[in-house]
């Protein structure tokens, strides 16, 4: 039996991450939901640390722009420097994608950006129209995680 693919969630608020963790059992997507309040923890996480020794590489990481301390932006910069992440897929959630910094070098292939959704259903909407990557069939994934 194969293993699911993982799926990361970054976001601080508690209540944005309990909506996702019920769309996403609504969704029909099949993964497993890593969901996290900040980037440290995401971190350890993605690095294989601390209660993560066994953590998954993830698929797909939906990213909250407006992350405290260290922004989605940092976040991103982060993982794209690191060649273990740098082709990860990375859906961008921002409140207001109009208003991102436009001298930014524009996203990757392996990125998205959209408009936040704020209901059950815009997150089940999004999650399905994004299982692409969490699938594998996105040119921009590996076949398995890159040597460290």
């Amino acid at each position: 039996m194969s293993r699911l693919p993982d799926l990361l969630h970054i976001d601080e608020s508690d209540a944005y991450r309990d909506l996702l963790v019920r769309a996403f059992s609504a969704s029909g997507v099949r993964a497993a939901l890593h969901s996290f309040g900040d980037a440290a923890q995401a971190l350890l996480f993605l690095n294989q640390l601390g209660p993560y020794v066994r953590a998954a590489r993830p698929r797909l990481i939906l990213l909250d722009v407006g992350l405290p301390r260290i922004d989605g932006h940092g976040f991103l910069d982060l993982l794209r420097g690191n060649p273990r992440f740098a082709t990860i897929p990375v859906l961008l959630l921002d409140d207001a994608p109009d208003q991102h910094d436009s001298s930014r070098s524009g996203l990757h292939q392996s990125e998205d950006r959209c408009l936040k959704p704020t209901t059950q259903q815009g997150l089940i909407d999004l999650l399905r129209s994004h299982d692409h990557w969490l699938m594998g069939s996105s040119v921009s994934l590996p076949a398995s995680p890159l040597p460290s």
